[in-house]
């Protein structure tokens, strides 16, 4: 009860710029115990914030909450990121594909070793086709037979496996 009247617009005043980092912050400091069960559930009516769902909390419910039309951009983007790095195909898949991927994500993505999710990302809107050439160049070198060891030693430094 303190907390919530230190932080009421009479006391503290307005915050105009940066309150939804604010509340996101002071979120992510209290110790609210974990309910990913409770939190899974909300998720499929309404928005939560991501760092209320623990690392155990399987791809399946974070896909179904993207699907939530009422999930804030900035939690849509933390659970993308998140399923990213996902070690399933599908999760992958899906951020691959949704055209509200950041373009650090595709990025990411772009060189997955999955070529279906590499597909995706090449024809994702969002995906700015200097990366796909990128990716597409490195990997005609790598594939090819003929590529001299200085080639090949400047490819074993590339960001994709």
């Amino acid at each position: 009860m303190a907390e919530a009247a230190s932080l009421h617009v009479n006391l503290a005043g307005e915050i105009t710029d940066g309150w939804q980092q604010a509340v996101d912050e002071i979120l992510q400091q209290r110790q609210l115990g974990q309910n990913d069960r409770l939190a899974v559930e909300l998720l499929k009516i309404g928005s939560v914030p991501p760092c209320f769902l623990s690392e155990w909390v399987p791809a399946e419910p974070l896909i179904q909450g993207l699907r939530n039309p009422q999930m804030p951009l900035r939690y849509r983007l933390q659970l993308l990121q998140r399923l990213s790095q996902e070690p399933s195909l599908e999760p992958r898949l899906q951020v691959a594909e949704s055209p509200e991927t950041p373009s650090t994500v595709l990025e990411q993505l772009a060189g997955d070793l999955e070529l279906p999710v590499r597909l995706a990302v090449k024809f994702n809107p969002s995906c700015p086709p200097p990366l796909i050439e990128l990716v597409e160049g490195q990997h005609t070198i790598a594939s090819d037979w003929n590529t001299d060891g200085e080639q090949l030693a400047m490819l074993g430094q590339s960001r994709w496996a």
